[in-house]
């Protein structure tokens, strides 16, 4: 039997409310990583005018959930106020250090990871850490992350690189050590959720007030306009130059919407989509990429570069998924 989710307490919504953009979820557990990705979702919040919620999940005890215990149970513990403690304590840090920002929690019964997806159902943005506490020494990603980043019902951040070691909160609340700086890369591959990347690759950039880079890695000449695909036929200056043109259209209007953006079009010759692109993260402040995008299988929650971004990449990945018209 799968536990009740168990979010704290609000009002009823006025129709202001109703109206208000949806906010910024971050996952918490005390760790470092958490921190840093509490700075970072604080940032965004702002630039979005929105609130920021603290979602946790805990391990729900099976014996509080049916109201007995064996004998030889132990003494009883309530881990959701356990939880809750930890949240209280880190919602109050949060408010003494951004007293500007409006600071809600939510707590659900299960794992981390189901806490995120259930609280993205309702958010603009879900920003997780890429490894909390429990994560094994070396790992690049956790299971929470990995988890949220192929399931949430919005765009996920994952806060990469992971922070090595157990250290004190972070205590620079200045933007730039909330937002890596550099500009946005973002994978264009012509799919549907490539397009929804798009649109919320232009919007990050125009909030840093960064260039967007439009990366598009191919393979293959473009048979249409070159003809066959053969060594001795390949001439690259002209196929890069047949790509730029592709890729100047695949941006459709996004340009035009975000003037203010300085656009630079990025085609790559390559057989390895995810190694480009982890390779354009070292100078970049955020990495985008749709969902999942051609050559994907149907049902395929998060693509192979996604998955190898969210891993390896040297700066944030943000994984864009498509929002329902029912907002799931």
């Amino acid at each position: 039997m799968t536990p009740p989710s168990d979010s704290a307490t609000q009002p009823a919504e006025s129709p202001a409310m109703a109206s208000a953009p949806r906010p910024i979820v971050v996952g918490v557990d005390g760790s470092p990583a958490s921190w840093q990705a509490i700075h970072t979702a604080v940032w965004e919040a702002r630039s979005r005018r929105t609130t920021l919620v603290l979602a946790h999940g805990y391990p729900a005890d099976p014996y509080t959930w049916y109201g007995w215990a064996p004998m030889y149970a132990g003494p009883a513990y309530d881990p959701r106020a356990l939880a809750q403690t930890m949240v209280d304590e880190t919602a109050n840090e949060v408010r003494d250090t951004y007293p500007d920002m409006t600071v809600t929690t939510e707590l659900h019964a299960g794992t981390g990871a189901n806490a995120l997806i259930e609280a993205s159902r309702d958010a603009t943005m879900v920003v997780v850490g890429s490894r909390g506490r429990g994560g094994f020494a070396g790992l690049s990603i956790g299971s929470v992350a990995a988890q949220t980043a192929a399931h949430a019902a919005c765009p996920v951040m994952v806060i990469r690189p992971p922070i090595e070691g157990d250290t004190d909160p972070l205590t620079d609340t200045g933007d730039r050590a909330a937002v890596r700086p550099g500009p946005v890369v973002v994978g264009v591959d012509g799919s549907t959720t490539g397009v929804d990347a798009l649109e919320f690759a232009f919007e990050e950039a125009s909030l840093r007030g960064v260039p967007l880079v439009a990366m598009h890695v191919w393979w293959q000449l473009p048979t249409h306009e070159l003809g066959p695909d053969l060594p001795v036929r390949m001439d690259l200056p002209e196929a890069i130059e047949e790509d730029k043109r592709l890729l100047a259209s695949m941006l459709g209007d996004w340009p035009a919407k975000f003037p203010d953006v300085p656009v630079e079009l990025r085609p790559v010759q390559s057989m390895n989509p995810s190694q480009e692109l982890i390779e354009a993260s070292r100078d970049a402040g955020l990495v985008v990429v749709g969902s999942r995008g051609r050559g994907g299988f149907k049902g395929l929650l998060l693509g192979s570069v996604g998955r190898d971004l969210v891993g390896h990449a040297y700066c944030p990945v943000a994984v864009v998924h498509p929002r329902t018209p029912d907002g799931t």
